[in-house]
């Protein structure tokens, strides 16, 4: 009995659940017939509002017309008149009483005859005169004004229409009009290339605006005429629609109509409200008619018709809602178990960001050091706290000289240290924004609120200088500083960070430690040469195996080097890569074929890895030249391996007769060889060629009388045969690094 009314109960659940899904799925049908019932209402709507206003349009553009014409044709059938003629005749009519008395009866019987006219003038160009029916105005002035006298003088065509030009937004004619008014004008005599006066008919506005005024456009519908200079006609419905500036509004629906010129309804919006527009332009004078309807007081029925569809939807739909709610015992539970999961992901989420946030920042700030930023980028990084939009930017490149010493654990910390001492004092007159850019090296904006580019810039520097000096006093690390150029732009900040890296390499020079700017750099600018004389000097040294002397030209090679101050990093890197080379040159040269394999690491990647000139000039000497020296001296046979005989005689040879002129061809020659075979015999039994071991050899003795002797620097350049002394010194300072007269004054054993 039990399980029967629980089975029943169940039975019921699923057939009212079923009923529920039934009713909301017949709303479907009921919505989607409701839309296409109101679509096409309303695009039936739209067609006949369309036809109506077509012809209505149509109709008032055919009456102001057709006025137009009856103006044009009753004033030329006046020209005819005999007073006229006078006037075509003589050019005047001041002089002719009785045919100015006809003309002042033509211009009265004109303005009967033309229901629209207002008055009527014939303006005299020669004299400058206004002829109207009640008589004559000798200053055109008083009776046209400046407008239109400016357009008789401008215009060439013989007929024309003139009106005021509209020069405020709210310039709305009506009934009572503006002075200036509508003017038709024609040319008297319309051949001639200078006329001798115009017909000017003044068109009274109430009748312009008395042909569409008891159109009917709806109960609040309105209608309006634009001429080809901008004067604008509207009746009380147009105006109240239009409200404030108007002549902007009527403007802007045109060119959403096509100017008016395609004869089509358009929906449009003005002021909030949708309105049907219809525009059409008159092919006669380019006036432009237009009528405007509120779309609500076509439509109203229609939209009670969707609203009340709507309900009843909305209704079905709120009834099955609450039916399965009160079905669904375990909604409840599962709605708070989807809010406290969402809850949950949100606060992970924040976390998350949270944690994130300084990364996103150092990426951005490392995009803006680097690289132009767009709008998006600069909003992004004000979003993040870093200021963006101040008067003047300065990029830094702070280098750490010690980073070698560390691990790079340790490395790390330090150079977060130093990060964050540099923030704290960028903290303070300045504000700052730093971050790492790589394991010893540091970038960072300074952003100034003053404009003056001067004090910004010294302050720039003087805080660099006392950033130097905190980071050494509370740290003991030496850090070298480049400023770039303070630009005035956010998006060149890019430019300054590129000028401070290059400022900061110029420590390879001048030592670290210190604040570099390119223009103190440039201050110092001289010529750039590449020491070529230090370095064969040097290559001298390693291959007669004399390490103190190729020392010394080292050093000579490094002075000239630091003293020529407009060499970049790159230039004076590049300058002892080349002395490398050479070096690797130097065993090739004698027959090593393993100089790759002289040290156990990349030499050249040593090389661009040092940050001073100092330490470059410590690593040649203390691993770099004893590494080849050991090589040369290992590429040499020992004394007992080696043929000495066949080379001692040349060797003594020599000896005894180095102040004569020798050559490899004559020495040869005097111990029956070829120069072929001596050479090779010289290259592989003393390690030097001929010629560079007469050089050294010779160059020996020279030391020897400079240190002995008190002969004159010419005289023993003739006994080492130089025959020209200046020959001589460029050798002599290439081998030893000094020239004859520094050595001696270092080595004068005489005195």
């Amino acid at each position: 009995m039990m399980g029967r009314f629980l089975y029943r109960g169940r039975t019921a659940s699923i057939r009212l659940k079923i009923w529920i899904a039934a009713a909301l799925i017949s709303i479907i049908p009921v919505a989607a017939v409701g839309a296409l019932t109101y679509s096409i209402a309303e695009s039936s709507l739209m067609e006949e509002v369309a036809k109506t206003n077509r012809a209505t349009m149509k109709h008032v553009q055919e009456r102001i017309e057709s006025m137009i014409e009856d103006v044009d044709r009753i004033a030329v059938q006046q020209l005819l008149d005999d007073g006229l003629q006078v006037f075509l005749h003589e050019g005047r009519l001041t002089g002719n009483e009785f045919e100015l008395s006809q003309v002042m009866t033509v211009l009265a019987s004109m303005e009967t005859l033309i229901d629209q006219a207002e008055v009527v003038y014939l303006y005299m160009v020669k004299p400058q005169a206004v002829v109207t029916a009640g008589g004559v105005e000798r200053d055109p002035g008083k009776v046209l004004n400046e407008g239109l006298l400016q357009a008789l003088h401008d215009n060439g065509r013989p007929v024309f229409w003139h009106d005021r030009v509209a020069t405020h937004v709210t310039d709305v004619s009506d009934s009572e009009g503006a002075p200036d008014g509508i003017a038709w004008v024609r040319r008297i005599p319309a051949a001639f290339e200078q006329p001798l006066g115009y017909f000017i008919v003044t068109i009274r506005e109430e009748v312009l605006l008395d042909v569409f005024r008891h159109m009917e456009f709806g109960e609040t519908g309105g209608m309006l005429f634009v001429t080809s200079s901008g004067h604008l006609y509207a009746d009380p419905n147009a105006r109240k629609l239009l409200g404030g500036n108007q002549t902007d509004k009527v403007r802007h629906l045109l060119s959403q109509n096509n100017n008016g010129t395609s004869g089509n309804v358009s929906r449009l919006e003005l002021d909030g409200r949708d309105m049907l527009v219809h525009g059409l332009q008159s092919p006669l004078n380019g006036w432009q008619y237009v009528s405007i309807v509120p779309y609500e007081e076509l439509t109203g029925h229609i939209r009670n018709i969707k609203r009340a569809v709507l309900a009843v939807c909305l209704v079905l739909i709120g009834i099955a809602l609450a039916a399965s709610l009160l079905l669904a015992s375990t909604l409840y539970v599962k709605v708070r178990a989807l809010l406290e999961s969402m809850q949950s992901r949100n606060d992970k989420l924040q976390r998350q960001v949270q944690k994130s946030l300084p990364e996103l920042r150092t990426h951005f700030v490392r995009k803006w050091l680097t690289e132009p930023l767009s709008p998006e980028d600069i909003k992004q990084l004000e979003e993040m706290g870093v200021s963006v939009e101040r008067s003047g930017y300065t990029a830094i490149c702070m280098e750490w000289n010690d980073s070698r010493r560390y691990s790079d654990t340790d490395a790390r910390e330090w150079l977060e240290r130093i990060i964050g001492e540099a923030q704290r004092m960028a903290e303070g007159s300045i504000r700052g924004h730093l971050i790492r850019i790589a394991p010893d090296r540091i970038a960072g904006v300074f952003v100034h609120e003053s404009e003056e580019q001067a004090s910004v810039r010294q302050e720039t520097i003087r805080t660099a200088e006392q950033l130097l000096e905190q980071i050494d006093r509370k740290l003991g690390q030496v850090v070298t500083i480049g400023v770039g150029e303070t630009c005035a732009s956010a998006a060149e900040v890019h430019i300054s960070f590129e000028e401070g890296k290059q400022a900061v390499q110029h420590r390879l020079a001048a030592g670290g430690g210190r604040v570099y700017t390119l223009e103190s750099i440039r201050a110092h600018s001289v010529e750039t040469i590449y020491p070529l004389e230090q370095e064969k000097a040097v290559m001298a040294g390693l291959k007669l195996g004399d390490a103190e002397k190729a020392q010394a030209a080292l050093y000579g090679f490094t002075s000239d080097l630091i003293g020529n101050e407009t060499l970049t990093y790159d230039q004076m890197l590049q300058s002892y890569a080349m002395l490398l080379t050479a070096a690797y040159q130097t065993l090739s040269d004698l027959g090593m074929r393993t100089q790759l394999s002289l040290l156990p690491y990349n030499g050249y990647t040593k090389l661009y890895g040092m940050k001073s000139a100092e330490e470059i000039e410590i690593w040649f000497k203390s691993e770099l030249f004893p590494a080849v020296l050991r090589r040369i001296v290992a590429g040499r046979k020992p004394p007992e391996e080696r043929e000495t005989q066949g080379i001692a005689p040349v060797l003594d040879y020599i000896h005894r007769h180095y102040d004569q002129d020798l050559s490899l061809g004559l020495v040869a020659e005097r111990f029956g060889l070829s120069d072929m075979q001596l050479s090779q015999q010289f290259k592989h039994e003393v390690g030097l060629t001929f010629t560079d071991y007469m050089i050294s050899y010779r160059i020996e003795r020279a030391k020897q009388m400079l240190g002995e002797t008190e002969l004159k620097v010419a005289e023993i350049a003739e006994r080492v045969r130089y025959n020209n002394s200046q020959n001589f010194i460029r050798v002599f300072k290439r081998v030893t690094g000094l020239t004859p007269g520094q050595y001696r004054k270092q080595n004068n054993h005489f005195k």
